[in-house]
């Protein structure tokens, strides 16, 4: 019998991918034709998953973690053939950086978010989706905003509207 195996991750202990792979072992062993297939639902993984479903690559960058003084290595998923960014909040943003005394939303930021949006913003997509996940911050998009003012002001990030 072949069977999909799709998986999002399991928060702080397993992603997607991993957890597909431990599924499709017990499979396998068992006789069955297995495909894995990554998901996500906005928060971690959802970069991975995506990038495993289409022919893209990962761009590594270094950002402000969910803390002030929390460097991170970062980054975002770029697709060149239709030129479009995936940012996943999470990857700068996310709960998973944080241990359980660190879990203060009047510390954290989602100033690296911003730096991310900023980043892949270089490349001049033609979109940039950004997958959400719960903020650890009550300001919430405030820092990603305030991250992006230097963009915006040099015309980097300009700023449109819609009409209608």
């Amino acid at each position: 019998m072949k069977i999909v195996v799709a998986f999002d991750s399991f928060k702080g202990s397993l992603s997607a991918r991993d957890a597909g792979t431990i599924a499709a072992r017990a499979l396998k062993n068992a006789g069955h034709t297995v495909v894995v297939k990554p998901l996500g639902d906005g928060g971690e993984g959802t970069a991975e998953a995506v990038l495993a479903a289409r022919n893209g690559e990962w761009i590594p960058v270094r950002v402000m973690g969910p803390l002030p003084d929390m460097p991170l290595e970062s980054g975002y998923a770029w697709f060149p053939d239709d030129r479009s960014a995936l940012i996943e909040m999470a990857s700068a943003s996310g709960l998973t950086h944080l241990r359980p005394e660190q879990l203060n939303p009047l510390r954290t930021t989602t100033f690296g978010t911003g730096q991310l949006i900023q980043a892949a913003l270089t490349k001049n997509p033609i979109a940039l989706t950004i997958s959400e996940t719960l903020p650890v911050s009550l300001f919430g998009g405030l820092m990603i905003v305030m991250s992006l003012t230097p963009a915006i002001f040099a015309g980097i990030a300009p700023i449109k509207t819609v009409e209608g």
